[in-house]
């Protein structure tokens, strides 16, 4: 295959891993969050550094990495998750804003020129050239999604899930809810910090632009599109991200009207399937569930079934 091609293969792997992180906040465990980009410069930037500086194996700076993204996404939605989701929305959109201000203004981090000089990668002492590195590529996606897979179908996924059905009867069953939800939060971090590994040490070249708030609304796109609530519209969405800017090029625009209209597109897409696919194409439809009684309510029908059931009311 040629190289452009694998750019494609290796794009639309960096993608996946990061829609896969927004699947499970917003899709699984009905958490929104608008950080993914941050986080995924987060991974790509620790990675780069650490190879740069270090000279340490891909393996290792890559467990490095994710785990910065994880502490960062945990540390920064911790006062968040306590409180309403509101809060979460406007405590990501401040990490992104602000991790859009560290990489673009600070030297060290190569500011707004962006860090060059990123070392081809060596994954257990072996150098991985372009013609290899989408292999290893795939290898990470299908790995990931399988072990996505695993933990959402265990106790801890369902748990997830009734989460974002009913947090108020979790609570009451015992469940501690903020772990929980940290736990999804970090564990998106981690998936968007691997996606940054990945892209980095492909282009060997990082820039804040590709970390912006219009990266991460597209990883959002991403998602949505491709299915929120099934990890495989993951790959769908990134296979969508990837080709769309491809087919928009086959079209004699000015370099200057290319990116606007890809971002149209992009809003046009979003909005056509919220209104008549809000699944996304590989998602399940879900289904209109009355709503829970409010809490009158329900102490009401409890104080009754207990007068019915008290010894007075059966010897009357």
């Amino acid at each position: 295959m040629s190289l452009y091609v694998l750019q494609l293969i290796v794009f639309a792997c960096a993608y996946a891993l990061v829609a896969a992180s927004v699947n499970i906040t917003i899709g699984f465990a009905g958490l929104f969050s608008i950080a993914q980009a941050a986080l995924y410069g987060v991974g790509a930037y620790i990675c780069a550094l650490i190879e740069i500086h270090l000279g340490l194996d891909l393996s290792i700076a890559t467990i490095l990495a994710v785990l910065g993204a994880l502490v960062v996404s945990a540390l920064t939605a911790f006062p968040a998750v306590r409180l309403k989701a509101e809060y979460l929305v406007v405590g990501s959109l401040a990490l992104q804003l602000v991790a859009s201000t560290i990489f673009s203004q600070t030297h060290y981090l190569g500011a707004a020129d962006g860090l060059i000089g990123i070392p081809e990668p060596k994954l257990f002492g072996v150098l991985l050239k372009q013609q290899q590195y989408w292999i290893v590529a795939c290898i990470v996606v299908a790995v990931v999604y399988l072990l996505l897979g695993i933990a959402l179908a265990s106790p801890w996924g369902r748990l997830v899930r009734a989460i974002r059905d009913d947090e108020v009867a979790v609570a009451a069953l015992g469940k501690n809810v903020l772990i929980v939800k940290l736990s999804v939060i970090a564990l998106s971090g981690g998936l968007a910090g691997l996606g940054g590994v990945v892209y980095a040490n492909y282009v060997l070249y990082i820039s804040p632009e590709d970390f912006g708030l219009n990266v991460s609304v597209a990883f959002l796109a991403v998602a949505l599109i491709g299915g929120s609530n099934r990890i495989i519209g993951g790959v769908v969405g990134a296979v969508i991200l990837v080709g769309l800017p491809e087919l928009i090029r086959l079209i004699t625009l000015p370099p200057n009207l290319s990116g606007q209209l890809q971002e149209l597109v992009y809003g046009t897409l979003l909005v056509l399937f919220m209104l008549f696919r809000p699944q996304g194409i590989v998602g399940r439809k879900t289904t209109n569930r009355p709503p829970p009684p409010s809490t009158e309510e329900a102490m009401d029908d409890e104080i009754e079934s207990l007068s019915m059931s008290s010894p007075r009311s059966a010897t009357s």
